[in-house]
């Protein structure tokens, strides 16, 4: 059978959804190689070119309401999104921190080394030194302050985006390869192994991962970003707090309404954001992102 281009497959599930009330057979099915494969009879062929004008630009409306199947190897239902995700959050000020948090504060143990600015509405921060901070410590002062509200800013955004694909039901992402797109889920998101981020080539491709409570990364877990992802790109939106644990290599901008918390030796590429508790490092090493 042959492989449509995903800009075809698109305008003919959308057609197909109309001829569906006029008879038409459903002829969307999915693979493990995320791979959609049509087929598409005479008439329905016919019925897209004659409306396909009006319909196909009207995209944004129909991925956000599409009925669409998923598997569990993560079928990449958002790869047509790559585009339309770029930058959808925006981190503000807060894009050159390694760490914000509210009045709840920062506390390190060991040698933690942040590579950037660390902000708090806090007057102080605990462990550094012995812990380092590339950056500028703005504590309690309009620059931490403009920082956590920015960083605010970007949690309501990044929750508010409507997402492209529910993953409540699949829980923990070890072992998939996830395409560009938003994710969201009810209740927690959780790693205990690798999981691949490709963005097929798209430098400016967006990930939005959210979830109604929390978010754990298990021991030794690692995220992985391939074919030209960037960790700028990737955004962890928290319910509760996020647990990154020990000797884990982390990827992405945290942003959690509640506490994040930092294992031994977790190494982490992004900004780690706090609102309503505290950021809690150990012996970590923490590098701000810019794209």
């Amino acid at each position: 059978m042959e492989t449509l281009s995903w800009e075809y497959q698109w305008r003919l599930m959308r057609a197909d959804g109309f001829m569906d009330a006029v008879g038409g057979k459903d002829c969307l099915t999915s693979s493990s190689e995320a791979l959609v494969k049509l087929r598409a009879r005479e008439a329905i062929d016919s019925f897209f070119f004659f409306f396909s004008r009006f319909y196909f630009y009207q995209v944004p409306a129909f991925l956000q309401t599409a009925s669409m199947r998923f598997s569990a190897p993560i079928t990449a239902l958002a790869a047509l999104a790559s585009t339309a995700t770029a930058n959808i959050v925006n981190l503000g000020s807060a894009v050159s921190y390694g760490v914000v948090a509210g009045s709840a504060g920062i506390t390190s143990a060991g040698l933690t080394v942040v590579t950037g600015n660390v902000g708090t509405t806090a007057m102080t921060i605990s462990g550094f030194g012995p812990g380092i901070v590339t950056g500028t410590q703005n504590l309690g002062n309009s620059a931490g302050i403009l920082a956590f509200t920015d960083g605010s800013l970007a949690y309501a955004q990044a929750k508010g985006i409507t997402p492209f694909t529910d993953i409540s039901t699949l829980n923990d992402l070890t072992g998939k390869t996830v395409y560009p797109g938003v994710y969201g889920s009810a209740t927690s998101i959780s790693l205990t192994g690798q999981l691949f981020l490709d963005a097929k080539g798209n430098a400016s491709a967006t990930w939005v991962f959210q979830m109604g409570t929390a978010l754990l990364i298990n021991l030794g877990s690692s995220i992985v970003l391939t074919n030209g992802a960037k960790p700028c790109n990737v955004f962890w939106q928290v319910g509760s707090s996020a647990t990154i644990e020990v000797g884990t290599a982390f990827q992405g901008n945290v942003l959690a309404y509640g506490g994040v918390a930092v294992k031994t030796s977790a190494s982490v590429k992004g900004l780690l954001y706090a609102k309503t508790q505290s950021v809690t490092l150990q012996g970590n090493a923490v590098t701000r992102q810019t794209c």
